[in-house]
């Protein structure tokens, strides 16, 4: 009895694998596969970049003289009993505006110098492999 069943596995195993089938080609076409390769390099560059100096200006001089002008001009403006009041706003109006100069023309540039930057870039090749 195992003989038989033994040949009859035999038989369906030999007749299963026997299949074939054909089919003609029409076209072949070659499949590539894109890579894309970093490659690291550095750039490097020179800058020239300004100097400033801090001065500090101590002296009053300029508010000073931007109040009496300012005064000046306020008591010429004023008339009456406004008189007073334009001359104080002119010596007041004439400070700040001297005192504002001042300030804004504090930092200067008194040279320049040089500055290394270093960036690290990459090159993208690509490359078909079959």
């Amino acid at each position: 009895m195992n003989k038989l069943i033994t040949t009859g596995l035999v038989l369906l195993s030999t007749t299963s694998l026997a299949f074939t089938d054909a089919a003609e080609v029409l076209s072949t076409e070659k499949v590539f596969k894109t890579a894309v390769y970093q490659t690291p390099h550095e750039e490097c560059w020179n800058e020239e970049v300004p100097a400033y100096s801090q001065e500090s200006n101590n002296s009053y001089t300029n508010e000073i003289f931007g109040e009496i002008l300012g005064g000046v001009i306020g008591n010429q403006l004023g008339g009456g009993s406004g008189n007073k009041a334009m001359t104080v706003a002119g010596t007041l109006l004439g400070a700040s505006i001297a005192h504002d100069d001042d300030r804004s023309s504090g930092s200067r540039v008194v040279s320049y110098r040089q500055v290394k930057h270093r960036e690290t870039k990459y090159k993208q090749e690509r490359k078909e492999k079959a």
